[in-house]
């Protein structure tokens, strides 16, 4: 026996009206919230812009204009702020503390039609930035207000993701005689910055134009990939090593340990793992200073070697570091 089934014209043209009334309702809802946050661009334009420069020591400048997009960072909606540049209040002359091409303020687009806008992620592009801390130990970057002196708004920036494209990075730090000079190719963070402890996650594409500890070249020329997560407590300035995954070219490294930063230096305790099958790759990575006693050094094959770092880096003091190696 087969049973045989009709559906009723009444039954069709319900189905019709759900296929067809569905997709209107989305793009309608859709095309209102474009809308409405369209109407709200001059608010959250000057609303952001007041209280920015009413949390920082410095004021921030912008001058090549604010644009709102709804569309360049979707889902997101987003503030870019353009030609965007921060005084150095420590060092005079023409570089900045921070200069970026873009800076955008992403949050989602829903939260603009409730009292107060929630910043999530913030994208820098295009820039540089330049950390810099005196022989005093004062530095050009923190210029935060204190919190309870911020007044009261309906703006919060809880930032949990961050992103760094094409950004020259500078770090010199008197104290510790170190001077940094990487290009940020692509960093990515991810954490709940706002609190005491959070996890930290990075990933991160950079290139070492120089770094210099205490006369010590290192790395200079080098490309780095890293995947770090970082248990990060702040009120002890002490970041442990959960992940980290680094390799520099062709050579990785895997690191556990912590490290702790001090008025005058930082505190090292950590653990460094390689393991390779080209014993030449090992050369490159070794400071100017130590490269010419490996001249004519040559060599194949695979090999391990593990290197404990304590000890506190600083002006007068460089960590104690024990090396063991299998060929």
């Amino acid at each position: 026996l087969t049973q045989q089934t009709s559906t009723s014209p009444k039954s069709m043209e319900v189905w019709k009206k759900i296929l067809i009334g569905v997709p209107v309702v989305l793009i309608s809802v859709v095309l209102l919230a474009f809308v409405a946050a369209w109407l709200l661009e001059d608010k959250i334009k000057q609303k952001i812009v007041a209280e920015i420069n009413e949390q920082v020591t410095v004021p921030v400048q912008v001058k090549g204009g604010i644009d709102f997009s709804l569309l360049r960072h979707f889902p997101y909606a987003a503030l870019m702020f353009n030609k965007v540049s921060v005084n150095d209040r420590l060092q005079s002359g023409s570089k900045k503390l921070l200069y970026a091409q873009e800076v955008s303020f992403l949050c989602n687009i829903y939260s603009l039609f409730g009292n107060e806008i929630e910043f999530s992620k913030i994208v820098m592009r295009e820039g540089e930035l330049n950390l810099y801390k005196d022989e005093l130990g004062r530095n050009n970057f923190d210029i935060l207000k204190p919190q309870k002196s911020a007044t009261k708004n309906s703006l919060t920036i809880q930032l949990k993701k961050a992103e760094v494209k094409g950004v020259k990075f500078t770090y010199v730090d008197k104290t510790q005689s170190v001077s940094v000079n990487l290009k940020l190719n692509n960093v990515f963070l991810s954490g709940n910055f706002k609190d005491e402890y959070f996890l930290l996650y990075s990933k991160s594409k950079i290139f070492v134009n120089r770094i210099v500890v205490n006369g010590e070249e290192f790395l200079n020329g080098k490309s780095i990939s890293a995947d770090v997560t970082l248990d990060v407590n702040k009120k002890q300035k002490k970041f442990n090593f959960k992940k980290g995954e680094i390799a520099l070219d062709e050579t990785a490294f895997s690191i556990t340990g912590f490290f702790t930063a001090l008025k005058n230096g930082t505190q090292l305790d950590f653990k460094l793992l390689n393991e390779g099958k080209d014993i030449r790759n090992l050369f490159a990575l070794l400071p100017e200073g130590y490269k010419t006693h490996f001249a004519n050094a040559n060599g194949s094959g695979e090999y391990s070697i593990a290197a404990d770092v304590k000890g506190v880096v600083s002006k007068n003091s460089f960590p104690k570091v024990n090396v063991s190696a299998d060929l």
